[in-house]
């Protein structure tokens, strides 16, 4: 059984990594126009220029020496740090679109500035035009009055060069009147970040109908489309499935269809920045042509594969798939019932590796990296436990007993991935490995039986009720077109209901208090979250009068929000509520886990706030409870 196991795994293996074979038959005539072009490679990001951290000259060099054998020109979004590159960009006859990075910090964007206006008298021959800022008014960073200004300085001292400035096509069509300010209109068009994200099917369509409509609009200005891509991992946002195939045909319908209208582009990006993930999400790691290793993902030639490292997936399963004889030779039990034990093995192991896997791609910072290593080894433990309920080889207490905590950990996590994706969903992937291999494991369990040690059903109904509702918000979030979504909560909605087969039995009296004060501080939370935090009127108020009281709470926000404090002071209070059992506590872990989770550092705030909840049924079953 174990040999034809092996064998199945080999031949899945060899199918999913198997490459396609897409057109690339279209010749173009010359070198491509321009990419976006960033330096940073494994774990490094823009931040650490603040810190000391110096890009290699070298490093430079190697880039561009590679993207000159491709491309005409490069684009780089900020001037400090990277003033070597209109150096290298002459050594290997690049030009530079060069980006001014104008931001709400004023001393930042002022050296700014300064140093673009040394390199433009430096290298005048290499610099094809300045871009004064990009997505500032997307990110409502500033006003557009303020922008303006800049740009109108730039334009007066910097004579010879064209000037422009770069945001999403939709905020050019809001800000109009920045058009005649510039010698031509950069515009974004992604289509896998649109408000309503469209297919790689529709994409193309979808491009050439934005730029349609811009041009008919900004009728007498050139028009640069300053970024298009697409992803090559992460999660789906509609109907946009980023994947490396996806990739690929976008990138080479794209190329084809601006050859063919005489388009002025700038794709983004040249090496996947996996520093991104930590802002965007998976997915803003992987826009890259080439790898954060320079490797050539095969986008605009060659065949591509959707897994390019089957043979260590393929190693790390047979691997889990044979620990499972550690129980199978110890057992006395007939063949049916091993051929059950093996069946899972089999399916178990391979849905942990492909998990682990999506784990590499996707943690986006040390809370992930956390969240996944334990959600990792509790599917390891209930993986043998589930094994053992088939078995029955483990007689020792101690061991059966991480068994159930296991169960109770799995069903910890994924009532903290269920709320994550309702009420922060944006940049988060879905974990549909660990949950199809959590439904599977728990159904045998529930199947078999087994006796439990730990009783938490008061938690275990209270999360029955959590995943059907951040089910149904998910999907009226999602939309049907996103089958990630879809796959998350059939299987969520299968996992409620092995709990509340379990628990049907169960009242969540306990938690009465608990969830009044959850939804009243919650709306409130919620109201000054809408009123002041995000409201972008307050932009131009604030630049007219930051003094003001109401300014000054914001510029706090956006400093305890961007820093992720609102988090740590919400595990803070969560730890003080763990170690020291008081209700008061309790109820202030729930309320600052809400703002944590309201205010953008839901990452830590969705943890604690589940958290506190296991706790107080934990209290419940103790009977320690203090106030």
């Amino acid at each position: 059984m174990y040999t034809f196991g092996i064998v199945l795994l080999f031949a899945f293996y060899n199918f999913v990594g198997k490459p396609s074979s897409l057109d690339d038959s279209y010749k173009f005539s010359d070198k491509l126009q321009s990419i976006s072009y960033a330096p940073f490679k494994y774990n490094e990001s823009p931040m650490d220029l603040v810190n000391g951290f110096v890009i290699p000259d070298e490093r430079i060099d190697k880039d561009l020496e590679l993207l000159s054998k491709h491309f005409q020109s490069i684009r780089i979004y900020s001037v400090n740090g990277l003033e070597a590159v209109p150096k290298y960009a002459r050594k290997h006859g690049l030009k530079v679109l060069l980006g001014v990075w104008v931001c709400a910090d004023e001393e930042v964007t002022q050296k700014e500035l300064q140093t673009m206006l040394k390199l433009v008298k430096e290298y005048p021959d290499v610099i094809s035009a300045v871009v004064v800022g990009n997505e500032v008014l997307l990110r409502r960073e500033m006003s557009g009055e303020k922008l303006a200004s800049y740009i109108k300085w730039v334009k007066e001292n910097v004579t010879n060069i064209p000037v422009t400035y770069a945001d999403v096509w939709e905020f050019w069509l809001k800000n109009q009147n920045l058009a005649p300010l510039v010698d031509f209109v950069t515009i974004h068009i992604l289509p896998y970040w649109e408000d309503n994200p469209v297919s790689i099917d529709s994409a193309l369509e979808h491009i050439k109908a934005t730029h349609l409509e811009v041009s008919n609009i900004l009728k007498d200005k050139e028009i640069l489309i300053g970024e298009t891509g697409w992803p090559s991992e992460g999660r789906m946002r509609g109907a946009s499935l980023p994947s490396p195939i996806t990739q690929a045909e976008f990138f080479r319908g794209f190329l084809k269809i601006a050859d063919e209208n005489n388009w002025n582009y700038n794709i983004i990006e040249a090496f996947d920045q996996p520093w991104k993930r930590s802002s965007e999400g998976a997915v803003g790691g992987y826009w890259g042509i080439y790898d954060k290793n320079s490797m050539d993902k095969n986008t605009i030639w060659g065949d591509v594969s959707e897994f390019d490292n089957t043979n260590k997936l393929f190693f790390f399963s047979v691997v889990v798939f044979l620990s499972s004889l550690i129980f199978l030779l110890r057992t006395n039990s007939n063949n049916f019932i091993n051929i059950g034990a093996i069946i899972f093995a089999l399916i178990g192991s391979t849905l942990l590796i492909f998990q682990i896997n999506q784990y590499f791609i996707t943690s986006k910072d040390i809370v992930d990296y956390i969240r996944s290593l334990v959600f990792t080894i509790l599917l390891f433990i209930l993986y043998f436990g589930v094994i053992d309920s088939f078995t029955k080889v483990i007689q020792s207490k101690s061991i059966l007993r991480l068994f159930d905590i296991s169960k109770i950990g799995v069903v910890f996590v994924i009532v903290v991935g269920s709320i994550s994706l309702f009420l922060d969903g944006r940049y988060r992937s879905f974990e549909n490995y660990a949950l199809m291999l959590s439904v599977l494991s728990l159904g045998i369990l529930y199947f078999h039986k087994t006796i439990t040690q730990i009783d938490l059903k008061n938690f275990k109904k209270l999360s029955f009720m959590t995943l059907a509702i951040c089910g149904l918000g998910i999907i009226y979030i999602e939309g049907f077109e996103n089958i990630q979504a879809i796959v998350w909560v059939i299987l969520s909605f299968v996992f409620a209901g092995i709990l509340y087969l379990d628990t049907k039995y169960t009242s969540l009296k306990i938690f009465y208090p608990y969830i009044t004060v959850t939804l009243v501080f919650g709306l409130i939370i919620y109201m000054i979250r809408a009123t002041i935090f995000v409201n972008s009127d307050y932009v131009l108020i604030c630049e007219n009068n930051p003094d003001s009281l109401v300014c000054g709470i914001r510029a706090l926000l956006g400093y305890l929000v961007y820093n992720q404090y609102l988090g740590f002071i919400s595990a803070l209070f969560g730890l003080m509520f763990v170690w020291l059992r008081k209700i008061f506590l309790a109820y202030m872990s729930l309320i600052f886990a809400l703002v944590a989770i309201l205010f953008f550092n839901a990452n830590i705030g969705v943890i604690v706030f589940v958290l506190s909840l296991l706790v107080i049924d934990l209290m419940d079953k103790n009977k320690t409870v203090t106030v």
